[in-house]
C-alpha cells in the first residue's frame, strides 16, 4: 500500500522518495552532492516537498573492528556494553521520591486521555509508541502526528511524556538507580545526588523508569521512540542503553525486562554541541522577570529587549502556567501573572551536556548490536534541510555507518524542513513514521 505513494529518483547512489503533493507527483532534483542547502533553500521541486533519503546499497561488508573518529566529539560511553539484560532496579520505590513516573498522557485512536483516565494492556491490546519533546518544551508539542499516527493505525497507543524539569515532570528526575542496579556502573551512576544532575543519560533513565513503573514490560515493551531535538537525544540514549546493556535474547520473557525498540526515530537532533541561537534564547529566557504579567508582556519583552523571533516568543507563550505564589506582584504591579512550565536549571544542565553526548558513536553501537544479534531493529535520521546545521562531515560518517550494514539498521531521511519538522513538514514526517511503523 505504501509503495503506491512512492516514486523514486537516483541521487549519487541513493535514493528520493517525493510525496504526492497537490500538484501531482513532485520530481526531486538535487544538483549538488548533498540535498542540502548551503543557503538554506530545500533541495526538492516546490514548497513543501518532502524528500525521504535512503541507501540503496544492499550489501552486507566485513565489520570494522575500529571506527573512524569524529572531531569535537567525546566518547560518552567506554568499556564493553555486554553486562546484563536492563531490569527493574527499584521494584520497591522508597518514599523519598517525588514521582515514580514521569508525567504523561496517552493518545489512542486520536484522543488524547490523561494518565488516570487510561490504562495500558486492557482488553484490547495496543503497541506503545513513545514521543519525547524538545528542550523547553512539553508532551503536547508533537501531538499531532501521535494523533495521525494512532488514528490511521488503530492497533498503536502514543505514550506522551513530559521530561525531567519540563511541562509536569519533577525537575530532579523520578527514583534514582540502586546500588545494585545493574546498570550503576555503566551509565555512570552511584548515587542519587548523581541520578540528580540533569543530563542526558538521566533523562533517558526517567524514561526507562517510567515504562518500568508502566508494566510496559517484556512483549509488551514499547516498539518504538520518538524524539524532536532534545528529545531525539533522549530517544538515541533510551535505545543505546538497552540494547547495549546485555544480551537482549536472554530473558525477553520475564516482565521485568524493558526490550529495545524497534523503531528510534530521531527528528533532527544534530551531534556535537547546540547551536548559537539556542544558547541566546536560553539566556533571553533567564533574564525574563517572573511573574510576567501576561503572554502578551512575554512576546514583548522577548522580542523587542532580547532580539528574540517572533515564532519562537509566541511559542513560548504555550509554555507558561499561572504563578504559584500569588503573593508576588508582576512588574506591573498585579498580582499573580505566569511562570514558565519548565525548570531552567535542567534546560542549562542538558544543555550543557549536549558536547557529551557521541551521538555518531552510539548509532554505531546500536546498529552493530542489532546486526550481530540479527534482530530487525532500525534508526530513522530525520534531517531538516533548511537548517544549515547538517555538515558534510556528519553525514559522511552517517552514511558510512548505513553502508557498513543493512539498509534496514540506519534509515536516513532528509525532509525539506527546518528544525521544527514536524510543523514545517509534518506530510513528509508521517510518511516516515508510516513507512517505518507499518514495515
Amino acid at each position: 500500500m505504501m509503495a503506491n505513494r512512492f516514486r523514486f529518483v537516483g541521487v549519487r547512489g541513493r535514493s528520493v522518495i517525493s510525496n504526492f503533493g497537490r500538484d501531482g507527483w513532485n520530481s526531486a532534483t538535487a544538483g549538488h552532492k548533498r540535498l542540502f542547502s548551503r543557503a538554506g533553500a530545500g533541495a526538492g521541486a516546490g514548497t513543501g516537498t518532502a524528500m525521504m533519503t535512503t541507501s540503496t546499497r544492499n550489501i552486507s561488508r566485513q565489520h570494522k573492528s575500529t571506527h573512524r573518529g569524529i572531531r569535537n566529539f567525546s566518547h560518552f560511553f567506554s568499556g564493553s556494553f555486554r553486562t546484563a539484560p536492563f531490569k527493574s532496579a527499584c521494584p520497591s520505590f522508597s518514599s523519598n521520591c517525588r514521582t515514580r513516573t514521569l508525567h504523561h498522557e496517552w493518545i489512542v485512536d486520536g484522543k488524547v486521555y490523561k494518565a488516570e483516565n487510561y490504562q495500558p494492556g486492557g482488553n484490547e491490546k495496543r503497541e506503545t509508541i513513545i514521543f519525547l519533546h524538545g528542550l523547553l518544551g512539553n508532551n503536547k508539542n508533537l501531538r499531532t502526528p501521535a494523533k495521525k499516527l494512532t488514528k490511521d493505525n488503530p492497533n498503536f497507543h502514543a505514550l506522551m511524556m513530559d521530561l525531567r524539569g519540563h511541562g509536569a515532570s519533577p525537575a530532579a528526575g523520578i527514583v534514582p538507580y540502586s546500588s545494585s542496579s545493574p546498570l550503576s556502573s555503566s551509565s555512570s551512576l552511584s548515587s542519587s545526588h548523581e541520578y540528580s544532575h540533569p543530563t542526558i543519560n538521566n533523562c533517558a533513565n526517567d524514561v526507562i523508569h517510567t515504562v518500568q513503573a508502566l508494566n510496559l514490560t517484556g512483549s509488551s515493551s514499547p516498539i518504538g521512540i520518538v524524539g524532536h531535538s532534545f528529545g531525539g537525544r533522549c530517544a538515541l540514549t533510551y535505545h543505546h542503553t538497552l540494547c547495549t546493556t546485555g544480551d537482549v535474547n536472554v530473558d525477553t520473557d520475564k516482565e521485568t525486562v524493558v526490550n529495545p525498540p524497534q523503531h528510534c526515530f530521531i527528528l533532527d537532533s544534530v551531534p556535537g554541541m547546540a547551536h548559537a541561537s539556542v544558547d541566546h534564547v536560553l539566556r533571553a529566557i533567564e533574564s525574563v522577570p517572573i511573574p510576567i504579567a501576561s503572554k502578551k508582556d512575554l512576546v514583548q519583552f522577548l522580542t523587542q529587549d532580547q532580539n528574540v523571533s517572533k515564532a519562537i516568543a509566541h511559542w513560548m507563550t504555550t509554555n507558561l502556567r499561572s504563578y504559584d505564589d500569588q503573593s508576588a506582584s508582576t512588574s506591573s504591579g498585579n498580582k499573580g501573572g505566569f511562570e514558565f512550565t519548565f525548570d531552567m536549571s535542567v534546560a542549562r544542565g542538558v544543555l550543557d551536556d549536549f558536547p557529551q553526548q557521541d551521538m555518531l558513536l552510539m548509532i554505531r553501537d546500536c546498529v552493530s548490536v542489532s546486526d550481530a544479534d540479527s534482530i530487525n531493529r532500525t534508526i530513522h535520521k530525520i534531517m531538516a534541510s533548511k537548517t544549515g546545521a547538517w555538515t558534510d562531515e556528519m553525514v559522511d560518517e552517517l552514511e558510512e555507518i548505513q553502508s557498513d550494514y543493512f539498509d534496514d539498521r540506519l534509515k536516513l531521511v532528509t525532509l525539506d524542513a527546518g528544525h521544527w519538522v514536524h510543523i514545517d513538514d509534518l506530510e513528509g514526517l508521517m510518511v516516515a513514521l508510516r513507512a517505518g511503523f507499518d514495515r
